[in-house]
């Protein structure tokens, strides 16, 4: 009798605990923060898309944060998310540096690194192999070359951990193919005006120099300078890998979507994981290319 009566309580008490789990799966709290709208960058949106998915998945309700102010103000949001949500996800440099310096005054609080290896207790960081997928793109170029010393061109807005990982797999790529190939780097400002992105790749262009591109801002422009050019461009982690025209030698993107839902689900309750760094690369689905069958 006495058996019995334990295995009644120790059931109902592990029933308790996996509601207790599911609603708290359900209930817990996402912020997402960001320095620009959804609107005005392609990563944001698919940051953004991944938390609508986590929503569907594992019902968590969040907010996207937007600071497009000082570093203080930033700060300031930062430390209002860490207090306030469950989870806190940072994807871009200026909130990777916040979580790395304020992370450990809040042991209650999750977060996740996307896109930056960030080590502590309760960070899961989830990175991509994008300087694979980078030297892969610094081939392709190089053999596109009639000239092997004709140069690349490396044309960026903001010099970032991603794409200083970026250019060197890209320049490796390229020196796996023709040791001697030079590199031409030209760096934007983040809001330089159209006019100002189709003169400086113009000056790639006309010499017949392919570019690669890893700002958002200017590579649509650039892409229709290269259109009506004749010229070629690689899109390293900005815009699409589907349908592309002649243009396009190579892209290729980083799916910060599946990289949200890692981390939503690593920390439900069931799935708690710390310490640790995910790497994703296009044999998990993390990076997508556009097709090489034909190279």
């Amino acid at each position: 009798m006495m058996r019995i009566f334990l295995a009644l309580l120790l059931a109902c008490t592990l029933n308790l605990f996996l509601l207790q789990g599911v609603q708290a799966a359900q209930s817990s709290k996402v912020a997402l923060l960001l320095e620009d709208s959804t609107d005005n960058n392609e990563w944001f949106q698919t940051l953004a898309q991944g938390l609508q998915k986590a929503q569907e998945q594992y019902g968590i309700s969040y907010d996207v944060l937007v600071c497009t102010d000082d570093v203080k103000a930033k700060r300031r949001l930062f430390l209002d998310a860490a207090a306030k949500y469950d989870l806190v996800l940072a994807a871009t440099k200026p909130f990777h540096e916040l979580l790395y310096y304020n992370a450990g005054n809040f042991p209650k609080t999750h977060f996740g690194s996307i896109d930056l290896s960030n080590k502590a207790s309760n960070i899961l960081s989830v990175t991509f192999a994008d300087a694979e997928a980078a030297f892969l793109g610094g081939a392709i170029a190089s053999l596109s070359q009639e000239s092997p010393t004709t140069p690349l061109g490396w044309l960026s807005d903001n010099e970032t951990p991603a794409t200083i990982r970026m250019k060197g797999g890209f320049l490796e790529g390229a020196r796996f193919i023709n040791k001697e190939i030079p590199l031409e780097e030209s760096q934007m400002l983040h809001d330089a005006s159209s006019e100002r992105v189709t003169e400086t790749a113009l000056t790639f262009f006309k010499r017949h120099i392919p570019v690669a591109l890893t700002s958002g801002n200017a590579s649509t422009v650039t892409q229709t300078a290269a259109q009506k050019n004749k010229a070629h461009v690689l899109l390293l982690d900005t815009g699409s890998t589907k349908n592309q025209d002649d243009s396009v030698l190579f892209a290729f993107r980083k799916r910060g979507d599946l990289a949200v839902l890692k981390i939503v689900e690593a920390f439900t309750p069931k799935t708690v994981k710390v310490r640790e760094v995910v790497r994703r690369s296009w044999s998990h689905v993390g990076i997508e290319m556009s097709d090489v069958d034909s190279l």
